[in-house]
């Protein structure tokens, strides 16, 4: 077999490879690996493993948002429709919400599948490279155009209730792609 060295990404924490001497090397990617990974110099394509929801509730801090997708019943539209680009508010955005002001929105359905669709682009998936320099709108499946602002690689969404910048891009699922953003439009 030869000698063999783990090697773990700088850059991405959730893979590890094995590297052996022979020139082959073995690669083990935790469910939620990205779909395109840069092994030094070479590209190599793995499948995404799971829908969006699948794939939100792996990580990501994403907990609060799958929490709130679950308690709008929008469980079923997100794992069986798309693609879908969805602008994902982490953790910390949902924790910028005033309690009482996110405990409201919980406890209204309407209200609440209104801000969660707000996030959700229908029919396509839109990975960060086909995110144009300037200013564009996207239609949400929520009905309300949303401003996409990319200055030389930061983007930046706003919406009628607020805005949000992309902090991680490209975490690509069976039926689309997430964005994660750290607010809550």
């Amino acid at each position: 077999m030869g000698s063999c060295a783990f090697v773990k990404s700088g850059l991405m924490l959730n893979w590890f490879m094995l590297l052996c001497s022979q020139g082959t090397a073995w690669a083990h990617f935790q469910k939620h690996a990205s779909r395109n990974v840069d092994m030094g110099g070479v590209q190599a394509q793995f499948p995404p493993q799971g829908n969006i929801l699948e794939v939100a509730q792996g990580g990501s801090g994403l907990g609060t948002l799958v929490f709130a997708i679950q308690t709008a019943e929008l469980m079923d539209t997100l794992k069986e429709g798309g693609p879908y680009t969805i602008f994902a508010p982490n953790d910390q955005a949902f924790a910028k919400i005033d309690p009482q002001g996110l405990q409201e929105l919980l406890q209204d359905r309407e209200a609440l599948t209104d801000t969660l669709l707000r996030h959700v682009v229908d029919g396509s998936r839109i990975l960060a490279s086909n995110i144009n320099l300037g200013s564009s709108l996207l239609n949400t499946l929520g009905g309300e155009f949303v401003s996409v602002m990319n200055m030389d690689g930061n983007v930046t969404l706003t919406s009628s209730v607020g805005g949000a910048r992309v902090i991680r891009t490209d975490i690509e699922a069976d039926n689309g792609v997430i964005h994660i953003i750290d607010g809550v439009l």
